[in-house]
């Protein structure tokens, strides 16, 4: 096949963007279509990242972390180095 994996999640940002871990509908979509569903990468923190070019913290990390994990593909963190 040409592609094998669709994010889909809307774009990730703590705080911002309430409801893009919400991807419950466009999973079931990606699925039939044999593709695996991923969610963008997110803070595995809920305290400020140091350095980088990071906006934070993650207030709901375990929630992140459980949705990327239940969505079936693969699982992105966008902690810094």
């Amino acid at each position: 096949p040409a592609f094998t994996q669709i994010r889909t999640s809307d774009d990730y940002g703590p705080s911002e963007r309430d409801g893009q871990w919400r991807i419950g509908r466009s999973n079931l979509v990606a699925i039939s279509l044999g593709l695996a569903p991923y969610k963008d990468p997110f803070f595995t923190s809920s305290r400020n990242e140091t350095g980088g070019n990071t906006r934070g913290p993650e207030p709901f990390p375990q929630l992140q972390a459980a949705i990327s994990t239940y969505s079936t593909g693969p699982v992105a963190f966008a902690d810094g180095v």
